[in-house]
């Protein structure tokens, strides 16, 4: 059984382990109805070696519907669960801010 980073058993509302059927996913992400950025942790010590990061994105993203997931969401280079790290606090501000103008229509 995998353990997402919010520390549930699978099968507790969980959005974000890794072995998830596509219909439950697809049930999860697919009721989204307004903006999402998503950002894990590239070294998040939390997450079970092996998972694929750059294609769990793509997962959830392909289940959203069209316009939810923003283009700025992606993977916080360095960065462990806590994201204690210069380089992945810089880049996670930077997304945030690029998410949130896009939010207000680039102003």
């Amino acid at each position: 059984m995998q353990v997402s980073s919010l520390g549930k058993k699978r099968g507790d509302d969980d959005y974000f382990s890794s072995d998830l059927p596509d219909e439950t996913v697809a049930k999860f992400w697919g009721r989204i109805q307004q903006p999402v950025l998503i950002v894990p942790s590239e070294k998040d010590e939390h997450v079970p070696a092996g998972v694929d990061f750059e294609k769990l994105i793509a997962r959830w993203k392909s289940f959203c519907r069209p316009g939810v997931a923003s283009e700025f969401s992606g993977l916080i280079p360095t960065a462990n669960h806590t994201v204690d790290q210069a380089e992945g606090q810089q880049w996670l501000a930077d997304r945030v801010v690029k998410f949130l103008r896009s939010l207000e229509g680039g102003k």
